[in-house]
C-alpha cells in the first residue's frame, strides 16, 4: 500500500491495518505503527541538531544516524539509544548536507519476510539556510532572476575570485558544468524544479538554490 497523500517531509504519520473475508466481515485493527518526523536546527559553527519523533509501533533497540552530501550516498555516522530522540553532528563538514534516521527493532523478525527497521524522512541543511553559506560575504554575490527561465544573472564585485559555477538537482546529481567565468548562466536546458547553483571560489564554495519554471 503506498499513501500518496502522506508528506513525510512535513509530519509523520500512523497507520492501522484491518482484513475483510470473502463475506466481508472485517477483523479488529492491528496495532498503530507510526513513522519518524525528523526535523534539523544548526548550533553553534558546523554543528546540526537532528530531533525526530519516536517510532511507534515496535519494541526499539537503538537510532542509527547517516549524513551524506547528497540522497543517494548517505552513510552511518553514528547510533543513539532508544531512549533517545535527538542527535548533534558537532563535526560536520562544510556545505550542503542530508541526514536520515533509522529505527531498529531490538528482537529478530518472525517471519523472516517482516522488517527489522524503519527509516525517517531525509531532511537537509538547505531547510534552514545553509544553501547562502559561504566565505564571502553574501551581498557580493547576487544571483537572479529567481524563478528563472531562460538565464541567471550572477552580480558580484568578485568575479575574479569565480573558478567555475555547478548546477545540482536536489539528489545531488551534478546537471551542468560551467569552466567559463561569466555573470550570464544559460538554463533554458534544465527541465522545471528547484536546483543548486554552486559557485567555486579558492577558499570555499558558495550555493545558492533556484527554481527553473517553464
Amino acid at each position: 500500500f503506498s499513501d500518496n497523500n502522506s508528506n513525510p517531509t512535513v509530519q509523520s504519520s500512523k497507520y492501522q491495518i484491518t482484513f475483510k473475508d470473502v463475506c466481508g466481515i472485517e477483523t479488529e485493527k492491528s496495532d498503530p505503527h507510526k513513522t519518524m518526523h525528523l526535523a534539523i536546527n544548526q548550533g553553534v559553527g558546523n554543528t546540526w541538531n537532528l530531533i525526530w519523533e519516536p517510532y511507534l509501533g515496535m519494541p526499539v533497540s537503538s537510532y542509527n544516524i547517516y549524513r551524506g552530501i547528497s540522497e543517494n550516498s548517505l552513510t552511518l555516522i553514528g547510533s543513539t539509544s532508544s531512549s533517545s530522540s535527538q542527535y548533534s553532528d558537532n563535526n560536520a563538514p562544510s556545505g550542503l548536507l542530508f541526514y536520515q534516521v533509522e529505527v531498529v527493532k531490538s528482537t529478530p523478525c518472525t517471519p523472516a519476510r517482516s522488517f527489522s527497521s524503519s527509516r525517517s524522512n531525509i531532511a537537509s541543511t538547505d531547510e534552514v539556510g545553509i544553501i547562502n553559506y559561504g566565505t564571502a560575504n553574501l551581498s557580493d554575490f547576487k544571483v537572479y532572476p529567481n524563478p528563472a527561465s531562460d538565464y541567471l544573472e550572477i552580480e558580484t564585485n568578485e568575479i575574479n575570485k569565480i573558478t567555475n559555477f555547478q548546477i545540482y538537482d536536489l539528489q545531488g546529481k551534478l546537471v551542468q558544468n560551467i569552466d567559463e567565468i561569466k555573470t550570464k548562466i544559460d538554463v533554458t536546458t534544465l527541465n522545471p524544479g528547484v536546483y543548486i547553483l554552486k559557485i567555486s571560489t579558492p577558499t570555499q564554495p558558495i550555493y545558492r538554490k533556484f527554481i527553473k519554471k517553464v
